[in-house]
């Protein structure tokens, strides 16, 4: 009995011991799925949002992530406001926060996360427009940045713009607007037929004329208007080409005298010269932020335009002026929009004071030059003249929820201070996301600190 309860007592000692040893040797997700899991973020560069809006934190099962994905593929992981100045984050009734974040679920669940805009009080399930992103990954293998969507085109891109006034086809009038695109001029010089010379004269013969040529039924001149491509605007008094077509009429005269008639045209022609503007793009590759819920939107800060008129820069997060550079020339100035765009291949969303009834370029930007516009909206009683004092073109990207004209939303695609002195300019880059600068653009790196 003594021998076999020593049998018992170790075959169980020894079921216990492969238990322990099992169990020790499997990760923990085998025996217990993970529940929770709690992330902190450190931000960099990140504007605080404008008054009235907010971020918000979000995972996403899918990989295809834009303002069109359904609610049942994402989940919330809250709001925050963020102060770039003092590093400070809030929730969305203003008391400070600390950056952690609790999601009751498995991060490793998912595919995404992202930052989205908000306003603060629309709340629903589904994201505004997309911030920062990037792929849920084990951190220590590859760690978590959250930048702006499709940031590495965007870092390519390149983006020119010029002075060129054009509504009111005067070339002398130029620094009264700016539009995103190249300029260079051009003419042509096109032999053009303005007028005929037609002269008739009998001639008397001795025999009978058959099937002459006596008189002209009609004498016909069809213009035929030189047209040019959407890129191109022409300058010239006359725009075309003129054809001449006459219609000859037959008699037979066989009743002395007999007499032909010889007919003389004589057209007068000149060297009709047409001056060109020509507009193009050569790789600016911004690409389409549509589907995130952006667009871009050109703008001119200058002491040029009144601070009365229209708002003031908002600035960027990063030091835009310092004592050894100035990187916003005029930033002290008023600000102006030339519109919002989708794509820089294309016409923007509007011209309102640009002259009406003119071609323009087929691209984004505007004429300050419609008087009774810029007085009835802006209050300006004259328009701008962007080479008489210091001032900044720059692109920047809009939330679609935020749509004043006021201000700007504080994240800068392109930047270029005007140069009196040249036409076209290429803008300056400002998009780059490096880990410890002090510039660009904004990044969010994401630390799991749990999962249990």
């Amino acid at each position: 009995m003594p021998r076999r309860n020593n049998r018992l007592i170790f075959l169980a000692i020894t079921l216990i011991s492969l238990t322990l040893y099992w169990s020790c040797s499997q990760p923990g997700d085998v025996l217990l799925e993970k529940s929770t899991t709690v992330i902190s973020l450190t931000s960099e560069r990140l504007p605080t949002p404008p008054e009235g809006m907010i971020y918000e934190l979000w995972v996403a099962k899918t990989e295809n992530v834009d303002t069109s994905i359904s609610a049942s593929d994402v989940v919330s992981m809250g709001r925050f406001s963020y102060h770039d100045a003092t590093k400070t984050y809030f929730d969305s009734s203003g008391q400070e926060m600390a950056n952690r974040f609790v999601l009751k679920d498995d991060i490793f669940k998912y595919s995404k996360i992202f930052v989205s805009v908000e306003d603060i009080v629309d709340v629903n399930n589904r994201p505004g427009p997309i911030m920062l992103i990037d792929d849920i990954t084990n951190p220590q293998d590859n760690p978590i940045y959250l930048v702006f969507p499709e940031s590495d085109t965007l870092h390519n891109a390149t983006v020119t713009f010029n002075k060129e006034t054009v509504s009111d086809r005067n070339r002398t009038n130029d620094g009264r607007g700016i539009w995103f695109c190249n300029y260079e001029t051009g003419r042509d010089s096109i032999p053009d037929t303005v007028s005929l010379i037609i002269n008739f004269t009998p001639i008397e013969s001795d025999t009978p004329i058959y099937d002459a040529q006596c008189s002209v039924i009609s004498t016909t001149v069809d213009t035929i208007p030189i047209v040019y491509g959407p890129d191109t605007i022409a300058y010239g008094t006359n725009l075309r080409h003129i054809r001449i077509e006459v219609e000859y009429g037959y008699c037979t005269d066989t009743i002395p005298p007999y007499q032909d008639y010889r007919q003389m045209i004589s057209p007068v022609a000149v060297d009709n010269i047409i001056l060109l503007d020509i507009f193009n793009q050569f790789d600016f590759n911004l690409p389409d932020y549509t589907p995130y819920g952006w667009k871009y939107k050109g703008w001119v800060v200058s002491k040029a335009v009144p601070t009365s008129a229209i708002g003031e820069l908002t600035p960027p997060v990063w030091p835009y002026h310092t004592l050894n550079y100035n990187h916003i020339p005029g930033y002290t100035g008023g600000l102006i929009t030339t519109g919002t765009f989708s794509r820089v291949d294309t016409v923007d969303d509007g011209n309102p004071y640009t002259l009406a009834g003119q071609k323009v370029p087929p691209f984004p930007g505007e004429d300050f030059l419609d008087a009774t516009a810029l007085f009835d909206s802006l209050g300006l009683s004259s328009p701008p003249n962007l080479n008489s004092d210091s001032g900044t073109a720059f692109i920047s990207l809009e939330p679609a929820n935020f749509t004043t004209d006021t201000t700007n939303f504080p994240l800068f695609v392109m930047l270029k201070p005007i140069d009196p002195g040249l036409s076209n300019q290429d803008m300056f880059n400002r998009t780059a996301t490096i880990k410890g600068d002090l510039y660009w653009f904004p990044q969010i790196t994401v630390n799991i600190l749990e999962r249990y």
